[in-house]
């Protein structure tokens, strides 16, 4: 018969909650009661790829894509610019249903999930008129 000292003990029963909490963590994360409400899919077909970072030599390329109405566009075309998710695509529309059409780019600053620096970047792909 092996005999294990206390300490040992101590640490493989520590591992053994370990793995049993991860493998019931991955099994309640698989029937989350949230997975019906959330649709992380990305969105279908969008009209031009998505650019995180633009260097000076891709801004020229940048301006000459068409502008998107910022008060007009919809959800699929908003998750088109560059640093704009679902949420925030969402946030933009909910904004514009509650508060009317935005009237200059700094409106924009209102929206959460927006920042300064998402606003300087995004000046250069959308319009509002």
């Amino acid at each position: 018969m092996v005999l294990m000292t206390k300490r040992e003990k101590s640490v493989v029963l520590g591992i053994l909650a370990l793995c049993a909490a991860g493998l019931l963590f991955m099994t309640l994360n698989r029937y989350s009661f949230y997975q019906d409400f959330i649709d992380l899919s990305p969105s279908p077909e969008p009209n031009r790829p998505v650019k995180e970072n633009i260097s000076e030599d891709n801004e020229k390329e940048a301006a000459s894509h068409q502008k998107i109405n910022i008060n007009t566009a919809g959800l699929v075309e908003l998750e088109t610019l560059p640093g704009i998710g679902r949420v925030t695509a969402l946030n933009i529309i909910d904004y514009r249903t509650n508060n009317g059409p935005f009237t200059e780019y700094n409106d924009l600053i209102k929206v959460k999930g927006i920042g300064e620096k998402k606003l300087e970047m995004l000046r250069q792909y959308v319009n509002i008129r």
